[in-house]
């Protein structure tokens, strides 16, 4: 199943292009914690997705639940990549 994402203010939001001809969509919201995402990007095999926060200047892996039907169940915060600071010396 396709699906299409949007990036919102503190929010992923997430629907289905398979009816995308019908009036009415289904979609879904998470909510990101304290932050928005700057960027986004579906796993090959459309099973996670990763987000960069733009504040904490992090990234995090969301999974995806697919019910049988194809249209996921829910999703949950997988791993939290730490920040990489990095410093430069003159």
């Amino acid at each position: 199943m396709n699906f299409n994402i949007f990036i919102s203010d503190r929010a992923v939001l997430i629907w289905s292009t398979k009816n995308w001809n019908q009036k009415d969509h289904k979609c879904l919201r998470i909510n990101i914690e304290f932050d928005h995402a700057k960027f986004i990007k579906w796993s090959p095999d459309s099973k996670a997705f990763i987000i960069h926060k733009a504040a904490e200047r992090l990234m995090e892996v969301y999974k995806v639940a697919k019910k049988p039907d194809g249209w996921i169940s829910g999703v949950t915060k997988g791993v939290t990549f730490p920040k990489v600071r990095v410093s430069f010396s003159a």
